[in-house]
């Protein structure tokens, strides 16, 4: 009598972890509910993200889960996640010609977005992903000997602001795009020189607040990779239960290296600020491990071992900042540092979001005021200046605000309307009919500082 309640009772059970399973592979944002739980509740909403972008990729397209993998706790040695298979914004690799000299020329440039010239993307199920398909992994500015002070002064004096973005090495980070996101951008021409500033002079002319506007489904990664010297020799290492580890080729020597994730910024426009969200390895925290010899230990606090629950008990991530989906897996040694919604505490205090080893130098930073300074400026109205890796290499490049390690809290709107972003005047009238000089990107800073001319 027992045996059909039974079977029924397991039936159901069976059903909802199927049902449960299924909604962690779907990509999570877009909808109404995601803006809900990125306002109201940030770390669960960071969490579904880190689940899906980890889940183990389906082989031979691009941004699709393995269907034979039910969650982020079952995966493959040495496969490519879900975020992996993105489009590639990076992978360009800037060389020192002659060497010592502190010129630099555009080398091997394997961007599927940002080309050299500036050619538009192909379809997103055009993206080779191929068995052979290698993991791009640019050379290091500091192998090559150069410090990035260096590479700044190689600039010329006309040159004022940081290189890159706060908290981007162009040379060692790797950042990807979903598919809304890069169909934007290949779609919108914002991939050339010459179409931003297309779409500088048409949103000027419409009195259009920003330069483009992405959809709500759109997201962006970046990450940090380091290498796990132990196991290039030794392939049963201990780090290869620790880490997400790939199987890259140095392009200096040739040889074949095992590298670990050990930083994962993700970025999502569910708000119309977006939505930051900050993982890394728990040995970056420490600086211990392989971590011992990668940027500086951690001077920001894990948002999860401060920050608890209603009743005192764990943070959005459980005890220790290790949440129950992941123990046991490689992926219980990654944690949640922080997420992102505005520029500001209630309080007036600045929000401060960084990565240890992504902003190693400028710890106390924050991700989304940087990102606010992401812009286009009309050539003809502002200096050949910003953050831009055409402009480093001496090829025309998108003029910008640029970025300092320094901006935190609010932007200052007086850097949108002053030649070259520097603050030398006061903010126009709230409701004057003055015209800022230079338009946003929409808190993308790849688009500025990625983009070449179409022009040779």
């Amino acid at each position: 009598m027992n045996v059909l309640p039974r079977f029924i009772l397991s039936t159901l059970l069976a059903v909802i972890a199927v049902g449960e399973t299924s909604a962690q592979v779907s990509e999570p944002g877009g909808t109404p509910q995601a803006t809900i739980d990125a306002l109201n509740n940030p770390g669960e909403h960071a969490w579904k993200l880190f689940f899906f972008l980890n889940h183990q990729a389906k082989q031979g397209v691009a941004g699709e889960p393995d269907s034979s993998k039910t969650s982020i706790r079952e995966y493959d040695g040495d496969r490519a996640v879900i975020w992996e298979t993105w489009a590639l914004a990076s992978g360009l690799d800037l060389v020192e010609d002659p060497p010592g000299s502190r010129k630099f020329r555009v080398g091997v440039n394997k961007s599927e977005v940002f080309k050299n010239p500036a050619t538009q993307p192909v379809p997103w199920a055009q993206l080779d992903r191929g068995p052979a398909t290698q993991k791009v992994l640019s050379r290091d500015f500091k192998r090559l000997g150069v410090a990035m002070g260096s590479l700044r002064a190689a600039l010329g004096p006309e040159i004022s602001t940081l290189l890159a973005p706060t908290g981007t090495d162009p040379a060692s980070d790797e950042t990807r795009m979903n598919r809304s996101t890069y169909e934007t951008v290949r779609t919108k021409r914002l991939w050339s020189v010459e179409g931003l500033e297309t779409a500088f002079e048409k949103a000027a002319n419409e009195k259009e607040p920003l330069l483009v506007a992405f959809e709500q489904m759109s997201k962006e990664v970046k990450a940090r990779w380091i290498p796990l010297s132990e196991c290039n020799q030794n392939q049963n290492c201990p780090d290869k239960q620790r880490y997400h580890w790939r199987t890259l080729e140095n392009p200096t020597t040739g040889q074949k290296e095992i590298w670990g994730l050990a930083a994962l910024h993700v970025i999502t426009r569910d708000l119309p600020n977006w939505f930051w969200a900050d993982f890394g390895h728990f040995d970056c925290e420490a600086g211990v491990g392989a971590c011992a010899k990668q940027g500086k230990p951690a001077e920001t606090p894990l948002v999860d071992l401060t920050t608890r629950g209603k009743n005192g008990g764990p943070g959005p991530s459980g005890s220790n900042g290790i949440r129950a989906e992941t123990v046991g897996t490689k992926w219980e040694n990654y944690r949640l540092r922080g997420t992102q919604i505005d520029f500001s505490r209630p309080d007036g205090r600045a929000t401060i979001l960084s990565n240890p080893l992504i902003e190693a130098t400028f710890q106390f930073s924050s991700c989304i005021t940087c990102h606010s300074y992401a812009s286009v400026g009309r050539s003809a109205s502002v200096p050949e200046s910003g953050s831009s890796l055409p402009i480093f290499a001496r090829q025309k490049g998108v003029r910008n605000v640029g970025s300092q390690a320094e901006d935190v809290g609010r932007p200052k709107c007086e850097r949108f309307y002053q030649p070259g972003g520097v603050v030398i005047g006061e903010c126009p009238p709230i409701f004057g009919q003055a015209s800022p000089l230079y338009l946003q990107s929409d808190f993308l800073w790849s688009i500025p500082f990625r983009a070449f001319s179409e022009n040779p």
